[in-house]
């Protein structure tokens, strides 16, 4: 490969104050031995000349104001930029999966801070549902140790989705397994004093989703859906025992074992649909 020298590596043949004045700051990077020089005024034309030649006396007392300043930083600059994740450290591509945690995250700040109402608003009401409530429950958490423990499992299988099928594709998928989950738990007990709420639901149905994704054709693709089969059929496994056993509490809350379910078949359900259509982009 051809390497890059600055042009003031080559200004020995020219006067100490020329080569100050022309060639600082403005230095030509060339290839090799050889340039080519672009000359400015009412006679401008291209120049190719050798460097390492006695010639180079001449290019260098016509002065800097002949030679522009080089690109090529500014376009390693761009390259590099778009190599690479960002410039906080940040993949830009997993805005979606983000954008969630901010959702689910305000609204709990929002409502153990100054909209003390909203939970009531927005959970799912088994006594007289409202038909917002299947959708906005799963944004909706009891507590802190509710919400940290379903934003840790929708960080790490909603990237995997988001990977896969694009941000969008994240949203749908989540959108459609939080309804299916909740539609799920409330006609397991409809008109009780039952209320729903939680994105466990949807984290299941991108359980079923960010595994369904990875099955392809490709060894690494298989060994991953192996291994996050595996620990989503136990998942399934312990919540269909959950429900026969007739449920389970933790911290004094009953879990919703139909919700968990139902978000994880409503995201078989929606990839089988997919996989039915046309193939276009690669998001949803």
């Amino acid at each position: 490969m051809a390497s890059l020298l600055p042009y003031a590596s080559h200004a020995s043949h020219a006067p100490v104050g020329q080569a100050r004045q022309g060639l600082c700051p403005q230095m030509r990077w060339c290839v090799g031995a050889g340039m080519r020089a672009k000359t400015t005024g009412s006679g401008a034309r291209e120049d190719s000349r050798n460097l390492g030649g006695g010639s180079s006396r001449g290019v260098v007392a016509r002065g800097r104001k002949e030679f522009q300043q080089p690109h090529q930083p500014q376009q390693n600059q761009e390259l590099w930029n778009q190599r690479s994740p960002g410039r906080d450290g940040l993949d830009e591509s997993k805005n979606g999966v983000f954008a969630l945690l901010l959702i689910n995250f305000g609204v709990h700040i929002a409502a153990t801070s100054f909209l003390p109402g909203l939970p009531a608003m927005l959970a799912l009401s088994h006594l007289k549902p409202a038909w917002w409530q299947f959708i906005t429950a799963a944004f909706v958490h009891a507590n802190w140790d509710h919400l940290f423990g379903n934003a840790f499992s929708l960080l790490v299988f909603g990237r995997m989705v988001e990977e896969e099928e694009g941000a969008f594709g994240l949203w749908v998928t989540y959108l459609v397994c939080g309804v299916a989950g909740n539609v799920a738990s409330y006609l397991s007990s409809p008109h009780s004093a039952t209320v729903s709420l939680g994105a466990s639901s949807a984290v299941f149905g991108l359980f079923a989703v960010g595994v369904l994704t990875k099955v392809r054709l490709d060894l690494r693709r298989m060994l991953e859906a192996l291994v996050l089969g595996a620990y989503v059929w136990r998942q399934v496994m312990s919540e269909t025992a959950a429900v026969l056993s007739g449920g389970t509490t933790v911290g004094g809350l009953s879990v919703g074992h139909w919700a968990h379910l139902g978000g994880a078949i409503g995201g078989v359900l929606l990839v089988l649909l997919l996989s039915r259509l046309p193939k276009g982009d690669d998001d949803f």
